[in-house]
Parts: C-alpha cells; structure tokens; sequence
C-alpha cells in the first residue's frame, strides 16, 4: 500500500515508513483522542483538552513533514491557532 504520488509529492510506501514516522503518528492519533475525550467530559479538567490538542497537532506537523504532506502540516498549522485559543479561553 502506498500513499498517492499526487498527495505528497512523492510515492511514500506506507508499509516502509520508519519506526520514527510511526511514533509521530499514533503519538498525535492517541493525544488526540484523549483531547476530544476530555473536552467532552465537560468536567474541570476539560480545558486541558485542548493542550493535548496542541500535542496532537505539533506530533501529526512531523509526521506530515517527515512523508511530504504538506496539505497535513497546513492543516495542524491551523489547528493549532484554533486550539490556542481554547486554551486562552478556558485555561487563562
């Protein structure tokens, strides 16, 4: 299996991805499930969802870069000012 040449650049076979790559991936999946779980707990602790929302984006930033998807990297860029300001919001 193989990431689409015309959605990265460049061919990036997925099974041959590096241990690192992998990290960065199921570190910004899972921070970001615990993110979403927290903010729908809608308990005290919530707003600390959105610090692991910024963990998310920042890991799922490198991943993208490491396997040339920029189009992800945009993506999280902008995340990641939207999350700001929930943490600005709820935290601050």
């Amino acid at each position: 299996m193989s990431v689409p040449a015309e959605c990265v650049g460049e061919q990036v076979p997925v099974s041959r991805l590096d241990r690192e790559s992998r990290s960065w991936e199921w570190a910004g999946a899972l921070s970001a499930l615990l993110g979403a779980a927290l903010i729908a707990s809608n308990t005290g602790i919530s707003g600390w969802g959105f610090v692991l929302f910024l963990v998310s984006n920042v890991c799922l930033m490198r991943f993208g870069y490491r396997i040339g998807g920029y189009g992800l990297v945009a993506m999280q860029a902008g995340f990641v000012l939207v999350n700001l300001i929930g943490v600005v919001r709820w935290l601050l």
